[in-house]
């Protein structure tokens, strides 16, 4: 018996932000995201993906599960 799960990797999109606002709140790892407002630090997210799929500064990528469901994310920049 298998206990693995598929996983697709994608590039993220304007749609991910709720997922990955979920995530980073989840995590607690960023003090200036735990002590802003979740609909702020929603907009920030959408801002910035929006920023950086059109220039492509960044590369932010979303894992989802076989439903579909965003799980993860990776960004990475040249800096």
């Amino acid at each position: 018996m298998s206990n693995s799960t598929e996983l697709s990797i994608r590039p993220a999109t304007t749609g991910d932000a709720g997922a990955i606002h979920t995530i980073l709140r989840e995590l607690g790892w960023f003090n200036h995201v735990n002590k802003e407002s979740p609909a702020d630090t929603k907009t920030r997210i959408t801002q910035h993906l929006k920023l950086y799929n059109s220039d492509e500064s960044h590369t932010v990528f979303a894992a989802e599960n076989q439903n579909g469901e965003v799980i993860g994310y990776l960004t990475c920049s040249p800096f």
